[in-house]
């Protein structure tokens, strides 16, 4: 038997559909060879090939969406808004993190998958679009709106984008990038292994010395603008301060670099409406205005009244349980205890010291911990157990 070929099948039948056009035309009397016979045969083809066209792309489309779906089956997609796996990025990109570097980007939308072999996502600062993520080797940005790459994984370090610019490193050497990827700045600075900071907050970044050993504070041209003097620099909770640590002595700048608080041999903390300060030499707790100003040099965090044993005592009835369960009395001496003529308090990092009942401080808070002796003799910690004695003039008893 010949076999038919789809190319035969196909001319077969439309040459069967142009005979049969022709044949009703000619039984309701038209002349196929007139004009307006020559017009209807070119429309009812055109129309034809259209109905066709339509056919084949809703065919086409049909098997695209199988496709998808199938795609989307075998990726496990998550449907759930609740999903504890996952994260927004903005208001319709979000990002399913299964743990184990096969997170993706989903458009709620869409529901595409954007971005697949997603390891982890760091956000952006402020008004910056461009998320930055790695595919489980290298980083790379996409944009939190569309959820499509931008700059492909190509450095084996990156970090976030805050006031237009990111930081990456190439060949061991940071650089800062645009959101289009150009290099801005390049001062040939060398990746610290185990340093972090890179980013920018309103127009400066912390950067590090060659060494790793000092930091500094560049500002967006590329500029040192606070020598690299220093351990440590911490920004603010609002980006507003930077809190500078030069071995152990701290100090305060605001955005325009101007000192708020100078060098104190302090740990300073940037809270909403003022700065605290825990003194090192004698664990005392000042705060100052977001001007610099010293508002009180003597704050406390707790308040004890100090008890001590007497010589008196009494006897007090208790009892305690046998194996059998009876209760048995039994006698205990007690101690009588009176209130000493000083109290405790607490200042920085939990040292204590003396006050007296009406709020007069008597020592700085420089003790481990303070016990009453008698109404006017303290038995203070000083560290590791070793203990001093004081009276209730804060003086050394020897």
């Amino acid at each position: 038997m010949k076999k038919i070929s789809s190319k035969l099948f196909f001319t077969v039948m439309w040459k069967g559909f142009c005979q049969a056009v022709v044949n009703i035309c000619k039984f309701f009397g038209y002349n196929t060879e007139g004009k307006f016979a020559k017009y209807l045969w070119r429309s009812s083809v055109t129309l034809f090939l259209l109905f066709v066209a339509c056919f084949v792309l809703e065919c086409t489309f049909n098997i695209y969406d199988t496709i998808v779906r199938s795609y989307r089956y075998t990726y496990s997609i998550c449907e759930d808004p609740n999903c504890y796996n996952d994260e927004y990025v903005s208001q319709n990109i979000r990002f399913h993190n299964d743990g184990d570097g096969k997170g993706y980007i989903f458009d709620i939308r869409s529901h595409d998958i954007t971005l697949k072999r997603i390891a982890w996502i760091a956000k952006p600062l402020g008004n910056d679009s461009l998320v930055c993520y790695s595919d489980g080797k290298k980083r790379g940005y996409f944009n939190k709106f569309t959820g499509k790459v931008t700059i492909n994984p190509k450095y084996s370090k990156a970090w976030i984008f805050s006031d237009g610019l990111a930081s990456v490193e190439e060949d061991g050497m940071i650089k800062f990038i645009d959101s289009s990827g150009k290099t801005v700045i390049d001062k040939k600075q060398p990746y610290i292994e185990g340093m972090q900071g890179y980013v920018f907050h309103n127009g400066y970044c912390v950067v590090d010395s060659e060494d790793g050993e000092k930091c500094g504070i560049m500002d967006k041209k590329g500029e040192i603008v606070v020598p690299l003097d220093y351990s440590s620099i911490e920004p603010s909770d609002d980006l507003s301060y930077w809190v500078l640590n030069r071995d152990g002595n701290q100090s305060v700048i605001d955005n325009n670099l101007n000192v708020v608080i100078p060098e104190l041999n302090a740990w300073l903390r940037i809270r909403h409406e003022y700065i605290e300060a825990f003194m090192l030499a004698d664990n005392t707790i000042r705060h100052y205005d977001l001007q610099g100003n010293l508002i009180n040099d003597c704050y406390i965090t707790n308040f004890n009244y100090l008890e001590y044993d007497t010589e008196e005592s009494y006897m007090q009835v208790e009892t305690y349980q046998d194996e059998e369960g009876e209760s048995h009395p039994y006698e205990t001496q007690v101690y009588k205890t009176a209130r000493a003529k000083l109290c405790s308090y607490q200042g920085a990092f939990g040292k204590e010291g003396l006050i007296t009942i009406d709020g007069h401080i008597v020592t700085p808070p420089l003790y481990e911990n303070i016990r009453a002796l008698s109404a006017n003799l303290y038995m203070c910690d000083v560290a590791d157990g070793d203990n001093i004695l004081l009276n209730s003039k804060g003086q050394v008893v020897k």
